[in-house]
């Protein structure tokens, strides 16, 4: 089937290398061969106003592969105060991209889409605005909060727009009408991931593989190596010691949970070399059945020397 139209939500293309050399990609190949006339973007196409020259060169890469008339309005990571917005220049680097900065009409095929941007200027005027605008359209895609899932007071659902389909970026998470992110940019988007098909006048899911997964595992498992694998290593007696055994791995140093923190670590230490200060075989025994990591241990070991 070759769609009018494929509504996609927010990409977040940025500079990490997981993103940027592996995700991305892979999403842009995915996307490049479900056929489509049209491929509009909710917003929030870029994490930041400042990708750096090999994440833009990307971007222009990607989207100039895609065999069809490329939409994207403008998000609030695109536009900041001391640089302005950052689809202008992008649009000049791409032949086959349009972009909305405001409310704008667009006919595709016999379907008329109201593409609704996060505005400059005050956010509760954005809202405000939103919420008093009388249109009529056949599909809304819109870079705002729907009412229920309230982000920094951006929530509207269009009250005074007559339409058949609303299609909400800014979410990440997909419920009913927010199309969700693509590609998870966070620990907390797992679950599956979809974009919106348009074909006479109806709206389909497209399910959309997943490129980025996260996974927990004991720092005592032993797992495969896969790509788009990122782990959350849990009961690990230090950070480092975590890194050494997955060094192969992607591995989210944040999601990396200890058997004891660094106070606890200090603590325990005090406590330790009270008990067997005397006699410094007792201490490694001690330490490495109670679980003291290394680090901690070669501390100790050099404080007992002294």
């Amino acid at each position: 089937m070759k769609y009018d139209a494929i509504v996609i939500g927010d990409v977040h293309i940025k500079d990490h290398k997981w993103w940027r050399d592996y995700a991305h990609p892979l999403f842009f190949q995915w996307l490049s061969e479900i056929e489509a006339n049209h491929y509009i973007f909710t917003g929030d196409f870029f994490d930041n106003t400042s990708p750096n020259w090999t994440t833009w060169g990307m971007a222009i890469e990607l989207v100039s592969n895609l065999k069809g008339q490329v939409h994207i309005i403008q998000g609030n990571h695109e536009i900041s105060n001391l640089k302005g917005n950052i689809l202008p220049s992008f649009k000049t680097s791409v032949p086959n991209l349009e972009i909305y900065t405001e409310p704008t009409h667009v006919m595709i095929t016999d379907m008329d889409f109201l593409m609704a941007p996060f505005l400059n200027g005050s956010r509760t005027k954005m809202i405000e605005y939103y919420n008093t605008l009388e249109d009529e359209c056949d599909v809304i895609v819109a870079h705002v909060s729907p009412v229920g899932f309230n982000y920094g007071q951006e929530e509207t659902d269009f009250p005074l727009v007559k339409t058949k389909w609303k299609c909400f970026g800014h979410i990440h998470n997909p419920n009913e009408d927010i199309v969700g992110v693509p590609v998870s940019t966070r620990e907390g988007e797992r679950g599956s991931k979809r974009v919106f098909g348009f074909k006479d006048g109806k709206r389909f899911e497209i399910p959309v593989p997943n490129f980025i997964e996260y996974v927990d595992v004991d720092y005592s498992d032993s797992i495969e190596v896969i790509p788009g694998r990122i782990l959350n290593i849990k009961n690990a007696p230090s950070l480092q010691e975590a890194i050494s055994k997955f060094s192969d791995h992607w591995i989210r140093t944040e999601g990396t949970t200890l058997l004891r923190t660094e106070s606890d670590y200090k603590v325990s230490t005090v406590e330790d070399l009270s008990l067997v200060m005397a006699d410094p075989k007792s201490f490694l025994h001690y330490a490495n059945e109670d679980g003291i990591s290394k680090e901690v241990i070669d501390r100790c070991l050099e404080a007992f020397s002294q």
